[in-house]
């Protein structure tokens, strides 16, 4: 039985490329432009533009998950997804589709953001759920397997949910 939750560990691991690379943007204004007006400007425009959606995606992927626990049973072919609200069990073959949303560039690490992703389970009952990867690590390696399908893919340029 495989049980998921979101921890503080999975946040920073989701937020440790946007971290860097802030850092680097603040080291290259402390070292090359000595706090110029000009390229303090530029530089917190950039950081601007750079922390909107990762901020954005970030709560967004909070709101949908922060009181979830999704476990999955291989063996009994189940998996059960509990919030505060519902508690709700699933045989695998309830599922109807199953689509796995990231972002175009996220395999380039250009973007800050390019490190969310999540899946849309679509359920015979009409019901979707959405698994993001702050509740899974290495989501994309991890859901496909443990529920014995295999997902569409879907890009987006921001993958908000």
């Amino acid at each position: 039985m495989h049980r998921f939750k979101i921890t503080i560990k999975q946040q920073f691991l989701v937020l440790l490329h946007f971290l860097s690379s802030t850092a680097i943007l603040i080291f290259i204004q402390f070292y090359y432009f000595n706090f110029d007006f000009t390229s303090n400007f530029v530089i917190v425009s950039l950081l601007f533009l750079f922390s909107l959606p990762v901020i954005v995606l970030h709560f967004q992927y909070l709101r949908y998950n922060i009181d979830t626990i999704f476990t999955i049973n291989s063996q009994k072919n189940t998996f059960s997804y509990i919030t505060g609200k519902e508690e709700l069990t699933y045989s695998f073959k309830e599922i109807i589709a199953i689509y796995y949303y990231e972002s175009y560039g996220r395999k380039t690490g250009v973007y800050s953001f390019a490190l969310y992703r999540y899946y849309k389970i679509v359920l015979a009952d009409k019901k979707e759920l959405i698994i993001s990867c702050l509740l899974i690590n290495d989501i994309e390696n991890t859901l496909e397997i443990l529920l014995k399908t295999k997902a569409e893919k879907r890009f987006k340029f921001i993958c908000f949910i």
